[in-house]
């Protein structure tokens, strides 16, 4: 079946489901133990609007075939995106994890303290950390409290899925990074070829 028979045969939203059921665990296979930077978000972030952009195709407008932007792209699935996804499969594993006898291998991993000496540098991200720092953007307090309770934790699990917080989090850092460069730049002075001093003020839009 070629790629245009397959667009008009099968409903958008059947492809969406069959993405979310056979394409998205393999992608993420393992993902709630997961600690992904931010090279790692956008790398998966990226796989899943091309899939979209393939399976929505491209719009004529004014005489032009073009691709959804990101932005529509994000409309389209309700807000909802392969990272949150991977963070409400962390989060859920948290509670499990939580919630599991002390004699199991994984509880014992979870709770067991490493003992030595870490390499120099910035230390690596730990997927407690990760996982504590999502559910502080979401504004949930005292987590432990809440695990024991299965339905609450199933109601948290469900809200870090649209959470609009969880996949911002890295851009608000570098959005803020770029606008501080522009305030310095805002009051920077230049010199021109005679010596003399100029301002040069930048206008954020």
């Amino acid at each position: 079946m070629g790629v245009r028979r397959w667009r008009e045969l099968v409903a958008d939203r059947k492809k969406i489901i069959l993405y979310k059921t056979p394409i998205r665990p393999v992608v993420s296979y393992g993902a709630e133990a997961w600690t992904l930077t931010e090279k790692e978000e956008q790398a998966v972030l990226i796989f899943e609007r091309k899939t979209f952009r393939r399976i929505y195709g491209a719009k004529y407008e004014n005489g032009e075939w073009k691709s959804g932007t990101n932005r529509e792209l994000e409309e389209m699935s309700k807000g909802e995106n392969i990272v949150k996804w991977i963070e409400e499969q962390r989060i859920s594993w948290l509670g499990h994890l939580e919630r599991m006898e002390e004699d199991r291998m994984p509880k014992k991993i979870f709770t067991q303290e490493l003992k030595g000496t870490r390499r120099m540098g910035r230390p690596r991200k730990r997927w407690k950390e990760e996982v504590e720092r999502d559910l502080q953007v979401m504004g949930v307090r005292r987590w432990r409290e809440l695990v024991a309770d299965r339905k609450k934790w199933k109601d948290i699990v469900r809200q870090a899925k649209a959470h609009s917080g969880l996949y911002c989090q890295w851009k608000k850092k570098n959005i803020c990074a770029f606008v501080g460069v522009l305030l310095e730049l805002q009051n920077a002075r230049c010199n021109d070829t005679d010596g003399n001093e100029h301002f040069y003020s930048i206008m954020v839009t």
